[in-house]
């Protein structure tokens, strides 16, 4: 036999799964930020540099992507 649900079962399970996907997506937007930037120092990276000048934008995409992960972790507010 099959078990019948509540419509206030449904409606609870409903509110769950739209409540996980809108915090999914505001985390997305406020991780956009980290991203960008991430993406403007790759860019710059593919543009011919002294070697002084691509060391310095090698750490910056490294300290960037880092920020963009814990982000995305929800580690960063």
């Amino acid at each position: 036999m099959m078990k019948k649900f509540s419509p206030a079962s449904i409606l609870l399970i409903l509110t769950f799964t739209m409540s996980a996907q809108f915090d999914a997506m505001a985390k997305s937007k406020k991780c956009d930020k980290y991203k960008k930037k991430y993406e403007d120092i790759q860019a710059k990276q593919r543009q011919p540099n002294n070697n002084k000048r691509s060391n310095q934008l090698k750490d910056k995409a490294r300290k960037s992507f880092h920020q963009w992960q814990q982000c995305k972790q929800g580690k960063i507010k």
